[in-house]
């Protein structure tokens, strides 16, 4: 999946620099060093801290969705969702239901 995205992606801008990143080919200070602007870094940030998320690193996930809250592009409009994901988190989770039924 990751050389089809490499493959229809354009090759100064968009997706490619995260593909190389996901891929391990540039390591995260890279990609960041990549963004042309606040517009870009907004979006590598917002990538990084879903794909951090999924693989259970919440606190470097935290980290990037806290830059966006801080200082990211409100234009992008995934920057939403990332500024969201860490209030979520930090809300107290549901107590599970009981099994009275013992």
């Amino acid at each position: 999946m990751l050389d089809a995205a490499d493959r229809k992606a354009e090759r100064s801008l968009g997706p490619r620099p995260v593909v190389r990143c996901d891929r391990g080919e540039i390591d995260e200070k890279a990609l960041l060093a990549l963004a042309a602007d606040a517009d870009q870094e907004t979006e590598f940030r917002c990538r990084l801290g879903f794909d951090r998320h999924l693989k259970g690193r919440i606190d470097e996930a935290r980290a990037n969705f806290r830059w966006i809250h801080d200082r990211g592009s409100p234009r992008y409009p995934q920057s939403v969702l990332a500024v969201a994901e860490p209030e979520k988190q930090d809300e107290p989770k549901p107590a599970a239901p009981r099994d009275d039924a013992a």
